[in-house]
């Protein structure tokens, strides 16, 4: 007879060989990102020379909106799994915080299996999408739907890697006595979002009440710590299927991630992603915080005025809120330490500076609120200008006034 003890370990000893072999995926995953890098460069130098050929010589590139459009589907569904190869989703980590580790275990075998749930029903839909998407472009006459297959491959990529790491859980799980809880509560859970989108839809009810349990239902997902991209896709299809339909979900689950991608405007978030990694690295945005540091470094709280302008500054070359915010905390919040200012003042004002990202053009928030609204991205960017420069000086106002009221948060800097 075997022991419980034995077959555990026997267990544990096939899904470790399993996930070892699996690991091979991240190598995989992390080749096609290179790949994907590639595109991107090939991108924004199509993109930089059709731009100047249209403007200058009234001459542009030939079919160049269908060949970029159709390499920023190349380029994001070749990178998607080095994404999740690198644990690289945005997640709410705000429970799994709070909890024990056994209870992170659980949670984490929540959201994983919820994650291969919806991509599951994202690769079948998008093949689906692909098998019937035989037309070609305008111009060139490139087949569309070679470019749609990249969606279902690439999904499956990332499949494979959340199978893993929820194999990973598993062999966690057997190892600490929570068999049950990450196998059986994951499908449970499954299984109870799907009879609420059911019961939803017989009781026929209004849209503000669909509205608001769409909100309740967002919200439980992202707190297990799903990828927010998963989660909101999840609510998105449950709802959209209650209110308009089945087929009205399983068609937006099946065109959605090619038609959202395969959108000329997104080339100018690519490239100003790509602007701010280049500042990221060279060592432009230490030369902001010590120009800034010179001009505001005397006042008090210089330290963090200086972060401020410097924060600015970043932003009106990348267009992204998480760069400037990055680059100054590593390297003005060792200065303030080391000058004794206060650390909730020092944190509060990196933290609040990188919205100004948001406003000051170039804005990626504007980029993608202008294609969503079908808006000017020009005319968002001129919007941003005052207002960005308005809210900068108000936090610099706001820190030289409270250092002026309590010289204990931030001494004036040594120039």
């Amino acid at each position: 007879m075997i022991n419980e003890t034995d077959f555990r370990d026997d267990a544990d000893q096939t899904l470790l060989k399993l996930i070892s072999k699996m690991e091979r995926l991240n190598t995989l995953a992390r080749i096609l990102g290179y790949v994907g890098s590639a595109c991107l460069i090939v991108l924004i130098g199509l993109s930089t020379i059709d731009v100047v050929l249209r403007y200058f010589f009234n001459s542009p590139i030939a079919g160049t909106i269908e060949i970029i459009e159709l390499t920023m589907v190349v380029l994001v569904f070749l990178s998607i799994g080095y994404t999740q190869a690198t644990k690289s989703h945005v997640k709410v980590e705000v429970l799994s915080g709070l909890l024990k580790p056994r209870g992170q275990l659980v949670l984490d075998s929540i959201a994983c299996f919820n994650s291969i749930v919806v991509l599951l029903l994202v690769i079948w839909r998008s093949a689906v999408f692909a098998f019937e998407t035989p037309e070609l472009t305008v111009s060139l006459g490139i087949p569309v739907n070679l470019f749609a297959t990249l969606v279902p491959l690439g999904c499956i990529m990332v499949l494979l890697l959340f199978i893993r790491d929820y194999l990973e859980i598993l062999a966690k799980g057997l190892h600490v006595d929570l068999k049950l809880s990450v196998t059986v509560l994951p499908v449970l859970v499954s299984i109870c979002i799907g009879v609420a989108m059911v019961m939803i839809t017989s009781l026929d009810l209004d849209l503000p009440i669909q509205g608001a349990i769409g909100l309740v239902a967002m919200m439980i997902l992202l707190l297990s710590g799903m990828p927010v991209g998963f989660g909101l896709m999840a609510v998105g299809f449950l709802f959209i299927s209650s209110m308009r339909g089945l087929d009205a979900g399983f068609e937006m689950m099946g065109h959605a991630w090619f038609q959202t991608v395969a959108h000329y405007p997104w080339a100018a978030a690519a490239s100003f992603i790509v602007m701010g990694f280049v500042c990221l690295h060279s060592g432009f945005g230490a030369d902001l915080f010590h120009t800034a540091y010179r001009w505001f470094g005397h006042m008090r709280g210089g330290l963090c005025i200086a972060s401020v302008g410097a924060i600015a500054g970043f932003s009106a070359v990348s267009g992204d809120t998480l760069t400037g915010s990055v680059t100054m905390t590593s390297i003005a919040l060792p200065e303030m330490r080391k000058h004794k200012y206060d650390d909730v003042l020092s944190i509060g004002t990196l933290t609040c500076s990188g919205t100004l990202g948001t406003l000051i053009p170039p804005s990626l928030g504007f980029i993608i609120y202008a294609i969503l609204a079908e808006e000017s991205i020009g005319d968002l960017f001129i919007a941003g200008i005052i207002p960005g420069i308005i809210t900068a000086i108000a936090f610099m106002s706001l820190v030289y006034f409270r250092c002026l009221i309590n010289p204990k948060l931030g001494a004036p800097g040594e120039i």
